[in-house]
């Protein structure tokens, strides 16, 4: 210092305690946040309604359009997807997920029938060379609208699709060992007894096809279903709870604790993300007067204005950082703006 005097100051790394379960309370904070126009993609057109989530980077789906993708944790933009080859067709690049470790499925849309479905698997968002994972004749079931995996598909993993018009019908495939077993997908209906019109999100708590799932339909329920029955174990009160349109979902496990995050379109100008704690999801259904309400639905994202959405879409995405103390909340809404909250499980306690 200038008056002389030396301080010695030693520095070491710790590795700090963690939350007995789930979700530090507090740890909430905004990364970023961007507008499409900001990202040079067009706002206006319904064109922009997923999201895929890589160890990197953050994929922003934009049918009949190179997808392009940003840097996850500054929201900055870094690159292009290469397209799949199947940009001649009538609703390319429709939709796109991302499993546990990175994949990247696009999908085209089957809004007409007979038709095909294309599903494209890439590596990474910088793969220059995907590969077709599904080529489907649907003869029966419109696809395409949502899609979403659970597990890794390069070991074991479940891909879902609501199918639009068809009496709340899941269809599901199954990957074992890094193999598609059929491109024929299996179908199981939701029980409940709303009925999704256009589009419905769907994923399991595990790979096995007796794994229970949650579901969610325009406009249906956001439910906990059997995942052998179909039949609803829990199901949220969306009017009571303040979601006005809700269909896309994500599921994951942190910290000793699970979660499930939902898109809200509370008006074609304006979304938000809920996030709840469904490591009981029977309590999926609590009250949102339930003095103990706050526990299960344990965030709500800040409302997303855009220009019209007329199509009420958006996305919403999970994922959980290799070290176990981050959770990042990735939440699109269509022709507005996407946002990246961060949660943590570090015991502050335990910092010495």
């Amino acid at each position: 210092a200038e008056n002389g005097k030396v301080v010695q100051y030693v520095v070491k790394p710790i590795t700090p305690q963690k939350v007995a379960s789930g979700i530090r309370p507090g740890s909430q904070k905004l990364l970023w946040t961007k507008s499409l126009a900001e990202l040079g993609i067009n706002g206006i057109d319904n064109f922009t309604t997923s999201i895929a989530i890589t160890d990197n980077y953050l994929a922003v789906n934009t049918r009949a359009a190179a997808n392009k993708y940003l840097d996850r944790y500054t929201g900055a933009l870094v690159g292009t997807m290469v397209p799949t080859p199947v940009l001649s067709t009538q609703f390319p690049n429709f939709f796109a997920t991302s499993d546990e470790a990175g994949n990247v499925l696009v999908s085209n849309l089957v809004n007409g029938l007979p038709n095909t479905l294309y599903v494209y698997k890439y590596n990474d968002v910088t793969d220059q060379a995907p590969v077709k994972f599904i080529e489907w004749t649907s003869t029966t079931y419109l696809a395409g609208r949502k899609v979403s995996v659970k597990g890794d598909l390069s070991k074991n993993a479940l891909i879902f699709m609501g199918s639009a018009n068809s009496n709340n019908t899941i269809l599901r495939w199954q990957v074992v060992n890094g193999v598609l077993l059929s491109q024929i997908p299996t179908t199981i209906k939701y029980g409940g007894t709303k009925i999704w019109t256009l589009m419905a999100d769907a994923i399991s708590t595990g790979t096995n096809l007796t794994d229970n799932i949650f579901v969610a339909g325009q406009n249906s329920d956001l439910a906990y279903m059997n995942g052998a029955t179909g039949q609803p174990i829990s199901t949220v009160d969306l009017a009571a709870s303040g979601i006005v349109t809700t269909h896309s979902l994500d599921y994951t496990e942190f910290n000793n604790a699970r979660y499930l995050a939902a898109v809200n379109v509370s008006s074609n100008i304006a979304g938000n993300a809920f996030l709840y704690n469904v490591t009981d999801p029977l309590l999926l259904s609590t009250a949102p007067t339930s003095a103990s309400y706050n526990n299960i639905c344990v965030f709500k994202s800040p409302v997303l204005a855009n220009v019209a959405n007329g199509n009420f879409t958006g996305d919403v995405a999970l994922k959980v950082s290799k070290d176990g103390y981050k959770m990042i909340l990735y939440v699109l809404i269509t022709n507005g703006s996407i946002a990246a909250y961060e949660f943590d499980c570090i015991d502050l306690n335990s910092i010495k």
